[in-house]
């Protein structure tokens, strides 16, 4: 599986379960749930990085959209799996919290070594 379109698939699991759990206060009430507020994460290129030299950084810029009926609060990113010293994220222009329409972006840079 591509790096990228793994990190996609984390950072999306990780926003879908934390914006339930916050929603309701109890992490383990998620069954036959109806997630509010909706997300789309836009991937560049879908999630392909394509071909990268070995110590040429190389920055993707990801998009969190609230296309729900409620705000989005966004406590945090992570990449949290695989080689992750080969990945920088940089969330400097983040924004914590998405009303319904609103939209917010983050870089994922990838430094093969």
């Amino acid at each position: 599986m591509n790096v990228k379109l793994f990190i996609f698939l984390l950072i999306t699991g990780f926003l879908v379960f934390l914006t339930s759990c916050m929603s309701r206060g109890n992490l383990f009430d998620l069954a036959n749930d109806t997630l509010d507020p909706d997300i789309k994460l836009s991937v560049p290129g879908g999630g392909f990085i394509g071909e990268t030299e070995v110590f040429v950084p190389r920055k993707e810029t990801f998009t969190i959209n609230d296309i729900g009926d409620k705000d989005l609060q966004i406590n945090g990113l992570a990449i949290i799996h695989g080689d992750i010293t080969q990945f920088d994220l940089d969330v400097s222009t983040i924004v914590s919290l998405l009303e319904p329409g609103d939209s917010t972006s983050f870089d994922i840079i990838f430094k093969p070594t």
